[in-house]
């Protein structure tokens, strides 16, 4: 394993803890800030660690396979050995049929925004320029689509869009989505959204 391995590791242990909204950077800092402590308390038994941490993650196999891969690693290293590791290491794309698009397009903005690019630093950046380098996709596409509808004078006016209602749209739109299955994926969003606001509603009445 090289460096770009273990940077790999590094990552999705972050993304393994909680940690995924941290850019690349930021994920392998936190992974070499908290990987001691992380080892020590698996060894060291610490009920708290288990039961408000560990019970808690969505992929708590994974998270140990790779923390004993880095222990491993660490190990070799110490006895100037090449670390092996044969753990396979999973990460999702970030809206993979606009990655395409925007390869083939060569649209640096919305490659910045699915991460085929990596994003430019923003310290002082404008607030136009943060929206237009470091918002994600998703986001980005609900403002620009809301800007069109809070034009309009009708009916449509009314709608107000969100990364969770326009997400799969957005995301089959390379994969040929008609018309029609997209309002399908907008009526059973709102349908899921009224039901869940029903039974907290529900919840409420019955404590």
């Amino acid at each position: 394993m090289n460096d770009d391995g273990l940077d790999c590791l590094k990552v999705y242990f972050a993304n393994l803890s909680g940690e995924s909204k941290l850019t690349w950077n930021d994920k392998i800092k936190w992974t070499s800030d908290n990987i001691v402590d992380a080892i020590n308390k698996i060894y060291g038994n610490d009920e708290e660690f288990y039961f408000n941490f560990l019970f808690k993650l969505k992929e708590p196999f994974q998270y140990f396979s790779i923390l004993f891969a880095l222990i491993n690693v660490f190990e070799s290293m110490e006895k100037d050995e090449i670390p092996t590791v044969t753990v396979p290491i999973l990460f999702d794309a970030s809206c993979s049929g606009i990655q395409h698009l925007s390869a083939m397009t060569r649209d640096i903005i919305i490659a910045r925004k699915v991460n085929t690019l990596p994003n430019e630093g923003l310290d002082n950046a404008s607030d136009e320029e943060i929206l237009e380098k470091s918002l994600h996709y998703y986001n980005y596409a609900a403002i620009n689509v809301q800007s069109e509808l809070d034009k309009e004078t009708n009916i449509l006016s009314n709608i107000k869009l969100t990364r969770n209602l326009i997400k799969r749209t957005v995301m089959t739109i390379p994969y040929n989505i008609t018309l029609k299955g997209v309002e399908k994926q907008f009526k059973e969003h709102l349908l899921k959204r009224e039901a869940n606001i029903f039974l907290k509603y529900l919840q409420n009445i019955l404590k």
